[in-house]
């Protein structure tokens, strides 16, 4: 079972990838680096065809959505 600090790091992960792809598509830039496709798979988000920054947004959100979620579980429970 994923603890509160894991899930605080994943959150921070998934803050600093939207961020990048926030950016990247403002620039209207399509292609993610290697290093930010590599965060796309190790969060679980790589799921459909569509890695581009648009599509990647939602699913960012989604993802924090549900990490803040746990976290604030875990916090009314008093899991470490």
């Amino acid at each position: 079972m994923i603890n509160r600090s894991q899930l605080a790091l994943q959150l921070r992960d998934l803050d600093d990838l939207l961020e990048a792809l926030e950016r990247m598509n403002l620039d209207e830039e399509t292609a993610l680096p290697g290093r930010l496709t590599q965060l796309v798979h190790e969060l679980g988000l790589a799921g459909g065809d569509d890695l581009r920054p648009p599509a990647l947004l939602a699913r960012v959100l989604d993802k924090q959505q549900q990490v803040r979620l746990r976290l604030s579980t875990l916090r009314r429970q008093g899991t470490p």
